[in-house]
């Protein structure tokens, strides 16, 4: 616990201590406003004591302070000050400067905010496309906007003009509740709107509400352009823009700005955000090792985002090829937690080994444990397994058995994962155990189920072309040949093999073993 008048990172003085931060927090968190006063439990906290300050012993310079916030949230703050690095990164102009962020995050402090508004529709709009160009980049790194209360987002004057200073990812997230300068909640039917909405058009939607909030109600409804946007933000579901660079679009009329905006990234949903899945292994099991050396051991809380790493780098791993490492990782996910995506993945991992039988047997353990049906209270809840989840698993059991040569085997487990969470590899691999089973019209009705769930993927509708000729529906075939050609992924092989089983245009039948060794019905991988 840092105290006031602590340096850490060799650099930075604190001028406050975490411990009045930590308790100042949980108590906004509880819903007492700062200034509420002791007999409301706000004791003799107040708005400073939110924010944990110091300064920059190098320049003399005023810092906040975002401190980590123990083992609970371990995951989470490696995240920020993850996304913390990228932000330092980019060095834009409308985000605060990030000094440190390891163990911390120390922003450089701006100067106090202006109050927000009422400005003049074109100084709002400015300030908004501002805030647009951050929200556009972190969308495209795959990261969402930063708190927009007035602690996090300042408008400071610049010269004769105006310019925003956001701290991201932000200071107190987590614990804010009553945190002043919060916008207020919005109404029901925008609520409802915006929880059907993607990541992306909720934060676009903030930015408007932003633009929104710093012009007066009737310089807004004074300018057609500023009041259509406003309508827009109180009747989202009308027609609201679905990404941040369409918004930019209808700011820079309002704001004067030549162009469409065009050199903002169109992001319509979120890329997953990378993560050093090796520095978090480092520090997770570092953590672990000195939780394990207490006498009250909080290893717990280290143990499963750690297992996610795990599961992160074996998927990395396996996706570079380096099957050995992968499987290593992958059973060190299932040692920190036993549940049955691990499981499956040590699995896949196994099989692409070529140790079929072991990931058969390690995937009837695992589905074995698993309860029939979801409990409804108590121990179980949280860690039952996912529809999906646990038809990933049975798929991957039936497709090891469908490569062992047991298509009887693999075909309960490929029909039951359709029944679980359908998915367009499942089904083509039940259409192949049901071919090997003799069960051809089985087999055309479970590709056919595959080719409408992945109509660009090719392999699958060859698959179903093998089955059409064989039940005699050749001018059905011919249809599913042609769409083939039609699409941008073919290539020059499917044309000779078109040329091949059809004689160019017109359609004519083929024994099967001719569409067996062109190829048709390979066993799917998992």
């Amino acid at each position: 616990m840092l105290r006031r008048g602590d340096t850490f990172a060799g650099r930075f003085e604190l001028a406050g201590d975490e411990e009045r931060l930590h308790h100042a927090r949980v108590v906004c968190r509880k819903g007492i406003a700062p200034g509420a006063g002791p007999e409301a439990g706000w004791q003799h906290y107040d708005e400073r004591d939110l924010v944990l300050r110091g300064v920059d012993q190098r320049t003399g310079a005023a810092v906040l302070i975002e401190p980590r916030r123990g083992e609970v949230w371990w995951a989470r703050d490696l995240h920020d000050e993850a996304v913390a690095r990228h932000v330092a990164a980019l060095a834009c102009p409308f985000l605060a400067a990030v000094l440190h962020a390891d163990g911390s995050i120390v922003y450089s402090e701006p100067p106090p905010g202006l109050t927000r508004g009422p400005f003049a529709p074109r100084d709002a709009a400015r300030l908004a496309l501002q805030a647009c160009t951050v929200v556009a980049g972190l969308h495209a790194a795959g990261l969402r906007a930063p708190p927009f209360d007035t602690t996090n987002l300042r408008v400071l004057e610049e010269g004769a003009g105006l310019r925003i200073c956001w701290l991201a990812p932000g200071v107190g997230e987590s614990a804010r509740r009553l945190w002043p300068g919060q916008p207020p909640p919005p109404p029901e039917h925008v609520a409802a709107f915006l929880k059907g909405s993607s990541d992306v058009q909720q934060d676009t939607w903030k930015l408007a509400t932003f633009f929104v909030s710093l012009v007066s109600a009737g310089t807004l409804a004074a300018d057609p352009a500023a009041a259509q946007l406003g309508g827009a933000v109180s009747e989202p579901e009308r027609g609201f823009p679905a990404d941040v660079a369409s918004l930019a679009r209808l700011l820079a009329p309002i704001a004067g700005v030549a162009g469409d905006r065009a050199d903002l990234p169109t992001v319509r949903s979120l890329p997953p955000f990378p993560l050093d899945w090796d520095q978090v292994i480092r520090e997770g099991e570092a953590q672990i090792a000195e939780q394990n050396a207490r006498r009250f051991s909080r290893a717990k809380y280290y143990a499963l985002p750690l297992a996610v790493a795990y599961q992160a780098r074996a998927r990395d791993r396996r996706a570079a090829g380096d099957l050995a490492a992968a499987l290593g990782d992958a059973e060190r996910a299932v040692a920190l937690d036993d549940i049955l995506a691990y499981h499956t993945t040590r699995a896949v991992l196994l099989d692409a080994l070529g140790r079929r039988d072991e990931a058969r047997r390690v995937l009837d353990d695992a589905l074995a444990a698993v309860p029939a049906e979801r409990p409804r209270w108590g121990v179980g809840v949280d860690t039952y397994p996912s529809d999906a989840e646990r038809a990933r698993a049975h798929a991957t059991r039936g497709m090891i058995a469908l490569r062992q040569g047991a298509p009887a085997e693999a075909e309960p487990d490929l029909r039951r994962a359709m029944t679980l969470a359908p998915d367009p590899l499942y089904s083509h691999g039940l259409g192949a155990a049901l071919y090997a089973l003799g069960d051809v019209a089985g087999a055309a009705a479970a590709e056919a189920c595959s080719v409408e769930l992945a109509p660009s993927n090719i392999r699958y509708r060859w698959a179903f072309i093998g089955s059409l000729r064989k039940l005699g529906r050749d001018r059905e075939a011919l249809e599913q040949a042609r769409a083939i050609l039609a699409l941008e992924a073919s290539s020059p092989s499917d044309q000779a093999r078109f040329a091949r089983l059809f004689g160019g245009a017109a359609p004519r039948s083929a024994p099967l073993d001719d569409v067996d060794q062109d190829g048709l019905r390979a066993p799917p991988s998992s």
